[in-house]
């Protein structure tokens, strides 16, 4: 029984680690939505302001791209976020209870070996 709850401890252990490495990543990708967002305004700015007059239908509708998609992906890598540190949360608890759980059994019942005390020794100062 006690094997079974620690491999049940371990994998919901490697389940939380693999979560965390995709909370990470998930954080990562609203970094570069928020990048996209400010660099699609920035370019709608300048066109906008006639400052870029060669090609500048396009570096607007680039820039409106990159201004809305980043608004876009930035607000749904932030709900997978949210919704992957709700698991985790849940899945720590989970942990936590099988660990509070778990009896521990003494050193006496586990070996026949006998635990002697350490002699008492002068120190240096």
């Amino acid at each position: 029984m006690r094997d079974d709850v620690t491999t049940e401890i371990e994998a919901l252990e490697r389940q939380i680690e693999a979560l965390w490495d995709q909370h990470r990543n998930a954080h990562k990708m609203i970094l570069l939505a928020r990048c996209a967002f400010w660099i699609g305004l920035v370019l709608m700015a300048l066109v906008f302001f006639g400052q870029l007059r060669a090609y500048a239908v396009e570096s607007g509708i680039m820039g409106l791209s990159l201004f809305l998609g980043g608004i876009i992906f930035s607000g749904s890598s932030r709900a997978s976020a949210d919704q992957l540190q709700q698991i985790i949360i849940d899945l720590e608890g989970e942990r936590t209870q099988l660990i509070n759980d778990l009896s521990f059994i003494s050193i006496e019942e586990t070996s026949s070996a006998k635990i002697y005390p350490l002699p008492k020794r002068p120190t240096l100062h």
